[in-house]
């Protein structure tokens, strides 16, 4: 049996790159279609995108 490798690259702040996580997984086997991204905001840098 083979398994199926996915990926999931996460940016939450302006200093993390997802061209650089997308690239290693890319590296490690991950194929394109399978990685998934997430641009969230974590509890800390939320408050600066709501102007608080």
């Amino acid at each position: 049996m083979y398994g199926t490798r996915v990926g999931y690259a996460r940016c939450s702040t302006d200093e993390q790159d997802l061209i650089i996580q997308t690239e290693q997984l890319l590296a490690l086997g991950v194929l394109a279609d399978r990685i998934y991204i997430d641009r969230g905001f974590s509890g800390t840098t939320r408050r600066y995108h709501n102007g608080r």
